[in-house]
Parts: structure tokens; C-alpha cells; sequence
């Protein structure tokens, strides 16, 4: 786990600057995508798959095979924007499981949603998981934290 949370941080720092950029261009979207292609990215996406107990929660949640789950995946570096109310939002993943690892402490503070059975806080390198049909709720004058979505196709979503 202690590897999971260095490529989290190197992820985070190697995000940090554009995440800043584009929640100046964004001002009032619940999470803003950042580009997915860097090196620190793609290596915490390979070392993620390494634990299997995430390899398992997923198998178990798709019906898929471990291959098929790679050969699907898509992942999106997030930060989580500024909304100026209350905002709920419904289906932002549709037909989707989603793992989200969080690259830096995580909480209501810095914008993690809540939704039903999610954690209040999540630390850095550490792993929650819903379904993307799921009811996300985003508190207002929240923002500025940086995660990675896993997304895996799911007939259950």
C-alpha cells in the first residue's frame, strides 16, 4: 500500500498545476477531468491492479474477466470543482463501476461527494468504489481535490 500512495502523490504533483488551470476556466462544475496520459497517471493505474482485493471487488461487481476489465478500462483524472449551491448530480457515470483513488487526502473540505455508503474522508492512495448511477451529492464552496476514476463497464450499475 505504501507504493499505491507514493504513485498517488507523484500523480497529484504531476497533475497539480493543470488541475489549478482548470477549475479557473470551469467555476461551477461539480469535477473537471484532467489529462490522463501522464507517466505518474499510468503507473499508479498498473500498481492499482497489483492489490487484489481491488482486482476482486471489481471481478465481482462486473461479471467480467480480468482481461476484459483491462482491455475496457477507461480512467479520468478529476479535481473536484467550486459549486456555489448545494449540488446534486445523478448518472454522471452511466453503466459504469467506478473505483476512485484518492491522489491527496480527500474529503467534504476539498469536494468529495457524498453518496450512499461512501466514506467521509478517503487518505491519499486509498480506494472507494460506487456505482456511476448513483446520486452524488457536492457541497457548496468546495473544491480543489485531485482523484483518479477507474471506470469499468457493469451490466449492475
Amino acid at each position: 500500500m505504501v507504493l499505491l500512495t507514493s504513485q498517488a502523490a507523484s500523480a497529484a504533483a504531476a497533475l497539480t498545476q493543470v488541475a489549478r488551470q482548470r477549475l479557473e476556466d470551469a467555476p461551477g462544475v461539480p469535477c473537471v477531468g484532467l489529462p490522463g496520459d501522464s507517466i505518474e497517471v499510468k503507473a499508479l493505474v498498473v500498481e492499482w491492479f497489483k492489490h487484489p482485493d481491488h482486482l476482486q471487488r471489481i471481478l465481482s461487481e462486473t461479471n467480467k474477466s480480468a482481461i476484459e476489465l483491462k482491455e475496457t478500462l477507461q480512467y479520468k483524472p478529476i479535481v473536484y470543482g467550486r459549486l456555489q449551491t448545494l449540488g446534486r448530480s445523478k448518472s454522471l457515470f452511466p453503466n459504469k463501476y467506478v473505483a476512485l483513488v484518492a491522489l491527496q487526502d480527500l474529503s467534504s473540505e476539498n469536494g468529495l461527494p457524498s453518496w450512499k455508503d461512501s466514506p467521509s474522508t478517503l487518505a491519499q492512495g486509498q480506494t472507494a468504489f460506487f456505482h456511476g448511477n448513483e446520486m452524488q451529492s457536492f457541497l457548496p464552496d468546495r473544491s480543489g481535490g485531485l482523484a483518479l476514476l477507474l471506470l469499468f463497464d457493469s451490466p449492475l450499475a
